[in-house]
């Protein structure tokens, strides 16, 4: 009877933990609202439909090449008055944060004749969303400021999008392929031909990112934001954290003792039966040794959410397409804020790199990839 008991109680936790890394993190939305705020550092909003099993509406926005101003703006007992913003410019500012302040980020104008130097799309992280995506509003504005057109989606299951569940990239570099294929539909006559296109994720995004580009030829450059390397090696100890760190809400918590790495393994299982996905290939530690273009890793040396060991193996699966740049002090996401002045230089750069791919290295690259 025992037995039977720690059997069912097992079970149990396998189906939550499936049911918790595949549900959308958005709780399951059934239409893109179409009043939904728009952000006035955002040009155009729009919204798209893409195949499933099961199938999806992806809200996404979109930011034209413009002049763009990021500042911090400290917070201190001598501060007495908040910077002005820019006449004419529109602005955004990200969450204060104590001791520090918080980051004003402000376009200018867009020049609707300019043509983009590239086209980049930019992935937020899991269960996050890119109206409150604050950390990716100054990377963004970055981009656009060099010259880029911004397409920030919200990937299937997560903020204003819909989608029954989420497949950690499996469904979702096809959404992204649509996405690609509907904005260069829309936008593609007043680029430059062949214009360069780049992926930048954060996270669960920086992996997926790491996957679209070994998904699509076409991608010419990636950056990974502390991406999400394999969730598998992070179910167990997160799990436990979640039980811990919740445990007076937490059922999880007094089943604590049936959360072992064999309820684990029977939750990955449940996961690809409902998904369609093997767990095995689909991520970015094993997608990253198919890609063949430039990657660069921007890491948090003390970050407890995407370790830097994942980076490193990363990095390690790949050498010849990966460079791997670490900011030791740096957390999840604190590397965007703290250490900004570095990571936009390095943006700029990545940029130079975009707009240098000629039509033969990618005609080169295609053929090769399809040869494979």
């Amino acid at each position: 009877m025992l037995a039977a008991l720690v059997t069912l109680s097992t079970g149990c936790v396998s189906d939550a933990i499936a049911v918790a890394f595949t549900n959308p993190p958005n709780g399951g939305r059934e239409s893109v609202d179409p009043d939904r705020p728009t952000l006035e550092i955002y040009d155009a909003a729009g919204e798209l439909h893409v195949p499933g099993p099961p199938e999806a509406t992806l809200a996404y926005w979109v930011m034209e090449p413009a002049p763009a101003k990021v500042s911090l703006i400290p917070q201190s007992p001598e501060a007495t008055a908040t910077p002005p913003r820019n006449p004419g410019w529109r602005s955004a500012d990200a969450k204060y944060r104590e001791d520090q302040g918080f980051v004003r980020t402000q376009r200018g104008p867009a020049d609707v004749n300019q043509p983009a130097v590239a086209t980049v799309i930019v992935l937020h992280g899991w269960a996050s969303k890119v109206r409150s995506s604050d950390t990716l509003w100054h990377l963004s504005a970055t981009l656009a400021d060099a010259g880029c057109r911004v397409i920030l989606p919200d990937l299937r299951g997560h903020g204003d999008s819909t989608g029954e569940y989420v497949t950690s990239g499996y469904r979702e570099v096809e959404d992204l392929s649509a996405l690609l294929d509907h904005v260069q539909q829309i936008y593609g006559q007043a680029d430059a031909p062949n214009t360069p296109i780049g992926v930048i994720g954060h996270s669960y995004g920086g992996g997926i990112a790491i996957q679209f580009a070994a998904h699509a030829p076409r991608v010419d450059r990636v950056i990974g934001l502390a991406p999400l390397a394999d969730i598998r090696p992070a179910m167990l100890p997160g799990v436990r954290m979640f039980a811990q760190r919740f445990r007076p809400i937490s059922w999880f918590f007094y089943l604590n003792w049936a959360i072992d790495q064999k309820a684990i393994t029977e939750a990955q299982q449940k996961m690809e039966e409902r998904t369609g996905a093997d767990l095995a290939k689909n991520n970015a530690l094993y997608r990253v040794q198919k890609v063949h273009v430039p990657v660069l890793i921007l890491q948090g040396g003390q970050d407890d959410a995407t370790p830097l060991a994942g980076a490193e193996r990363l990095r390690d699966a790949n050498p010849e397409a990966v460079e791997l740049v670490v900011y030791p002090e740096a957390g999840h996401t604190s590397f965007l804020r703290d250490d900004f002045d570095d990571v936009e230089a390095r943006l700029r750069t990545w940029v130079d790199g975009l707009t240098e791919t000629s039509t033969a290295d990618r005609s080169a690259q295609t053929k090769s990839v399809s040869r494979r």
